[in-house]
């Protein structure tokens, strides 16, 4: 009985050792999340849903000032409407101590709306059980239990991918930045940007304005406002996803203008720039066009340090 308890016990921890050497092959091309739970916590984040994920690039943003080093840490319209599980994540990316922050809030119609008949019932929102609300270590490196709850195939794949070095659809950055490589030939596009128009047709009929959402948004600009500066952007669309969100929510520039009022904090509104940008699918901007949205998120944080 001895024995076989001692074999147990080897094959137990030969296993373990096992897993923990294939986390380590886990990288930005495992899925469009884990980079972000792997790196250390920060001080100077953005934050919101995918167009922010695919549309903000730290790289460019971080020649605001020599010191300043920004971490994208948006995800979603599924993992990251504003909302108590998105708030708690972030409360657990921040650096102890900052007081210096910079944050940029990206705010859209859909990030403070709700799914389904009560869009003021937290209980019944989706984001609890995602990926954001499944890992509560957001710093580790690598992230064992991000691997664990969130990983859907035998972790052998990780060295293997790694080792093979096959294209991929997106790759994460260490610095958050999530970028998409699709085909971008006009048809491509067109039928990319049908099929996101159709979704977001259906969202507005699905989906109804959220005060908890709207609560929580104000929430989060207060947790951060005692940690740094907030700025609220909202990031271009082209003209019919515009039309589409003013049909749906008619108030929300007033809104947001509200928030900034009522907080003292700017609020930039990228919509109303020239739509001179490039788009993947009628929703998030093509990296071309991220790299020169994050240049002029730059300088608009420049100047406004300058004021």
């Amino acid at each position: 009985m001895r024995g076989f308890i001692i074999k147990v016990g080897l094959y137990v921890v030969l296993l373990l050792c096992a897993h923990y050497f294939a986390a380590h092959f886990a990288d930005g091309r495992t899925d469009g999340y884990y980079l972000r739970f792997t790196s250390p916590q920060q001080s100077n984040l953005i934050i919101g849903t995918s167009r922010a994920a695919q549309g903000l690039r730290p790289e460019y943003l971080d020649r605001v000032s020599d010191s300043t080093e920004f971490f994208n840490y948006a995800f979603t319209l599924l993992h990251s409407p504003y909302g108590e599980v998105y708030r708690e994540s972030i409360k657990k990316k921040i650096k102890e101590g900052t007081l210096d922050g910079t944050f940029i809030v990206t705010v859209d119609p859909w990030s403070i709306s709700a799914k389904g008949s009560d869009a003021n019932d937290p209980s019944k929102f989706k984001e609890k059980n995602t990926e954001l609300g499944r890992t509560s270590q957001v710093n580790s490196d690598p992230n064992l239990e991000y691997l664990l709850e969130n990983y859907p195939y035998g972790w052998g794949r990780l060295i293997l991918r790694r080792i093979k070095q096959n294209p991929s659809m997106h790759t994460l950055h260490p610095d958050g930045w999530l970028e998409i490589n699709v085909p971008m030939d006009r048809q491509s596009v067109r039928k990319r940007t049908d099929r996101k128009m159709k979704d977001y047709r259906k969202n507005a009929k699905t989906f109804s304005p959220s005060e908890i959402r709207l609560t929580e948004l104000k929430n989060t600009i207060e947790f951060l406002q005692a940690r740094g500066d907030v700025h609220l952007i909202r990031l271009p669309i082209p003209g019919e996803m515009i039309q589409l969100e003013e049909e749906y929510m008619p108030d929300f520039y007033s809104s947001m203008n509200n928030l900034s009022q009522q907080y003292n904090i700017p609020f930039y509104d990228m919509t109303l720039l020239p739509d001179t940008f490039t788009y993947t699918d009628g929703n998030h901007l093509h990296k071309s066009s991220s790299k020169t949205v994050s240049r002029l998120v730059a300088e608009y944080l420049s100047k406004r340090d300058q004021s």
